[in-house]
């Protein structure tokens, strides 16, 4: 039970744990799948490349959030490109990061099932990692046990 303020998993500590999986998921398997789909042993440049762009992305949206200290990402968007484009790009990217979500969990679990529950169905394993995941994420269980103890 979180009794305690320092006991709750912070935004900037939820953040660096998924990016640290997404990135750790990404370097046991990014190389091959861009060596086989481009078929040459130059696949490496590729790769660098995509990281350079992803690091300019983080500048500008860095630079943004700078910008604009009160408001979220979905917020100023409308104000930089409009109300209509923003939330068409607000809801783009939701997409985006749901499906990019479901690719890293199953990668995940794929990667889980290789190197330590050989003969675990995978959708048991997706299902625990997303379960786990919204159980830290949402204080769900703190919500229950603060409500059963007032009856």
């Amino acid at each position: 039970m979180i009794t305690d303020l320092k006991d709750k998993i912070s935004t900037v500590q939820a953040t660096l744990t998924v990016a640290s999986t997404i990135i750790g998921v990404g370097i046991l398997t990014l190389p091959r799948t861009v060596t086989e789909a481009m078929g040459t042993p130059d696949a490496w440049m590729a790769v660098l490349l995509g990281g350079m762009i992803a690091m300019a992305a983080g500048y500008v949206l860095i630079k943004l959030n700078e910008k604009f200290p009160e408001k979220t990402f979905y917020q100023y968007s409308e104000l930089i490109v409009g109300r209509f484009l923003g939330r068409i790009f607000s809801l783009l990217l939701i997409i985006h990061f749901a499906l990019f979500a479901g690719f890293e969990v199953r990668m995940l679990a794929e990667l889980v099932r290789t190197y330590l529950l050989h003969k675990t169905p995978i959708e048991l394993i997706v299902i625990t990692f997303l379960g786990a995941g919204i159980e830290f994420t949402s204080g769900v269980s703190q919500r229950i046990k603060t409500s059963c103890k007032g009856h």
